[in-house]
């Protein structure tokens, strides 16, 4: 199993191998041969797609560190769980501090969570949709 440090070192190399290869595609788009250019062109196409999982990957460590810290918090339960390669595929029920019932799903990087559980689920208070699960996170509290 692989620990969040891990994980998130092996997100930062792949982001680092991807736009050193994106690179190589961008000198080749500005090189003098139309070969050179197709090449190029081929390079950054591949290296956008290669390159989306890692943006989502930390666009979302942002989001869940916002809500972190600026969140409000709610009691909340694992419905769901199951294994995937990258952790644990949750979907989660919690209650907003107005009563409405929402659910919602995350990548359980802790594989450690498991249905009927009990969980700490943060909140933004002007969009109680968008939420993340604390014991589920990268991040760690100490």
């Amino acid at each position: 199993m692989m620990s969040g440090y891990a994980y998130s070192l092996g997100v930062a190399l792949a982001t680092a191998l991807v736009l050193w290869l994106l690179s190589f595609g961008l000198l080749g788009i500005a090189g003098p041969t139309s070969e050179s250019k197709t090449k190029g062109v081929f390079i950054v196409l591949t290296c956008s797609v290669l390159l989306w999982p890692c943006v989502s990957f930390y666009r979302n460590r942002i989001r869940e560190r916002r809500l972190f810290m600026n969140g409000e918090l709610s009691q909340g339960v694992i419905v769901t769980q199951s294994n995937t390669q990258l952790g644990s595929r949750i979907v989660y029920r919690y209650q907003d501090g107005r009563g409405n019932l929402f659910q919602n799903r995350a990548t359980d990087f802790s594989k450690k969570l498991y249905e009927e559980m009990a969980i700490h689920v943060f909140y933004n208070p002007l969009n109680s949709r968008e939420s993340a699960v604390l014991e589920g996170s990268l991040y760690q509290v100490g």
